[in-house]
């Protein structure tokens, strides 16, 4: 039999290769984008010259979030934006780097803040505040989008990971090109944090399909009208999480003892036991 996911991982392959990583990252971030709303807060224009006031002396204050009270401090990097009846664009900056001036709020201008931009509060039609890396104490996080390289996503693939409790998650993911494709699903376990690390124990399954592009130009005559190939593999994991942005992402790097079930594995490795590692990422909105 003739294994056509070979030409994915050739001098060819490699230029593929790069073209689906990018693809793939541009998809990953795109969901990304759609998924990570950030957590804001509605402010009344006449609370902002005590809220500015405050955050600027103390460095916290405290707004009303889905009815509830949020502890912003300054690692949170909040940001102030104010909607202006003079102009469509709002006006925003970090809200610790925003002034008050009699009946007017002063927002930097430029990287440097040396100028700064007036907005006058009687010309403010409205003002929300995006809470940054703030997250609610005990808010749930079930569903995130990430993108993995090497490991169970083999060369790269974005995914899709559920967590049915924080200690486990289950994802699934793939990727194709014009003459592979690929996908796999697994679960990790992580019952302990060591500070912001989780070390993991996990399983996970692929599946790979390879096809010829173009048979009838190949110069294999053992390549027929619809010469193709499937590899599936198993594969046991150990790694370790950090998590980010109060939990809402995390970053992974894992090593991976892969057990093809076919008869050799993908890059023609024929191996029992196939020594494998990767990385990942995942956004949870």
């Amino acid at each position: 039999m003739v294994y056509r996911v070979q030409v994915l991982f050739g001098a060819e392959g490699v230029d593929a290769g790069r073209a689906w990583w990018r693809t793939a990252a541009l998809s990953c971030l795109s969901l990304g984008a759609i998924a990570c709303a950030p957590h804001t807060a509605t402010v009344h224009r006449t609370e902002l010259p005590e809220l500015v006031r405050t955050f600027k002396d103390e460095g916290a204050a405290t707004v009303q979030h889905e009815g509830k009270p949020a502890a912003l401090e300054t690692r949170h990097a909040p940001v102030l934006e104010v909607k202006r009846k003079d102009r469509e664009q709002t006006t925003s900056a970090l809200l610790a780097d925003v002034d008050v001036q009699g009946g007017a709020l002063l927002f930097p201008v430029g990287d440097s803040g040396a100028v700064q931009e007036r907005v006058q509060l009687r010309d403010v039609l409205g003002a929300r505040l995006d809470l940054g890396d703030y997250h609610p104490p005990g808010e749930r996080l079930i569903w995130g989008v990430g993108l993995s390289g090497g490991g169970p996503g083999l060369l790269v693939a974005p995914f899709a990971e559920v967590r049915p409790a924080r200690w486990i998650s289950i994802e699934a993911g793939g990727l194709g090109g014009p003459s592979a494709a690929w996908g796999f699903a697994g679960a990790r376990l992580a019952p302990f944090a060591i500070g912001s690390f989780r070390p993991y124990v996990g399983g996970f399954a692929q599946i790979i399909i390879g096809w010829d592009s173009d048979a009838d130009a190949s110069d294999d005559p053992s390549i027929g009208e619809d010469d193709s190939t499937t590899i599936t593999a198993g594969g046991a994991r150990l790694g370790l999480e950090l998590d980010l942005l109060g939990g809402h992402a995390a970053v992974r790097a894992e090593f991976d003892l892969i057990h093809p079930i076919s008869d050799r594995y993908a890059f023609d490795l024929t191996d029992d036991w196939i020594p494998f590692g990767g990385i990942s990422a995942t956004y949870f909105p």
